[in-house]
């Protein structure tokens, strides 16, 4: 269990989604605005209403962002992957699994062919993680967290389980030996920076958007081949 990495202590993911320096700098725009706006209100009365008025456009960007930004960090410490997975920071090779954290404390492995779906527990004024296509097949249990928390959730840990399912089939090697890859890159990989309006749930870093793309594409073979058959 040691391997096990929770994503808001993976410092890439966490300063690609929670960006700490871009909302510090947000915050630290609305403060130097607001001080020089009060130190020359008295000799010029107008620029220094301007400037008063002005910081609080970055001041509430920056309130909307740390907002969202708690959701963010609430959800990532719920989701862990092991040592073989592409988010996991380490190059040595292991398991691909994904986990969730439960109600108890204890990091829950999740098959790696399921899809899951969190749905509320009236009965224990909580959350169960049940696999989307059984009902009846129980994962995990979650505590009370709000519900923005766990539609972010559900959203990053089928993306995660996108990534496990295809490293670990062979016949699949779209994102095996990924890391080998980026290594042997020119330049940086471009990044596909999430969009941080309110109530944005979609979360794209590391191999996200490929993931996506994988996804689509079973989707379409599933329905090309359920249209021959017919």
């Amino acid at each position: 269990m040691a391997s096990i990495l929770p994503l808001i202590e993976n410092d890439e993911i966490r300063i690609e989604l929670l960006n700490p320096r871009l909302l510090n700098s947000w915050l630290i725009a609305g403060v130097l605005m607001a001080s020089l706006g009060l130190l020359i209100l008295h000799s010029m009365f107008t620029l220094g209403t301007i400037l008063i008025v002005s910081s609080f456009f970055p001041t509430t960007t920056y309130i909307i962002r740390w907002l969202e930004n708690r959701k963010i960090a609430s959800a990532l410490s719920i989701v862990a992957t092991d040592i073989g997975h592409p988010w996991h920071p380490s190059d040595e090779d292991g398991d691909s699994y994904t986990y969730i954290l439960d109600v108890k404390g204890e990091w829950i492995r999740l098959p790696q062919k399921s899809r899951i779906q969190i749905v509320s527990d009236p009965f224990l004024k909580g959350w169960a993680v049940r696999d989307d296509d059984d009902d009846e097949k129980l994962h995990g249990k979650l505590g009370p967290i709000s519900e923005p928390i766990v539609e972010l959730l559900e959203e990053v840990v089928n993306q995660a389980l996108i990534l496990t399912r295809t490293i670990s089939e062979d016949d699949d090697p779209t994102l095996r030996n990924a890391r080998e890859r980026e290594k042997s890159a020119e330049g940086m990989l471009e990044r596909t920076w999430m969009d941080t309006t309110p109530g944005q749930v979609e979360i794209q870093f590391g191999q996200m958007g490929r993931a996506k793309e994988i996804l689509g594409r079973r989707n379409e073979q599933l329905d090309l081949a359920s249209d021959s058959e017919e």
